[in-house]
């Protein structure tokens, strides 16, 4: 008897999403967002927050508060 050997439409057709899977896939996706949001945020309020430090630290960055109106 001969090996079956698989067609490329069964490789490139994904197998179905079961439903619950989905909205989990969407609920993880919505986390990543809000945290990526968060890290994004956070980072934006320590840079304002310790721009003194960080212009006494990196004189370039002096520059780049001016251009923003933070000096």
């Amino acid at each position: 008897m001969a090996a079956v050997v698989p067609r490329i439409e069964d490789r490139l057709v994904p197998d179905a999403v079961e439903p619950s899977s989905g909205r989990r896939i969407a609920i993880v996706a919505t986390l990543a967002w809000a945290t990526s949001a968060a890290l994004l945020g956070g980072a934006g309020w320590a840079v304002v927050m310790w721009r003194a430090d960080i212009m006494a630290a990196w004189a370039p960055s002096r520059r780049l508060f001016s251009l923003l109106g933070l000096e």
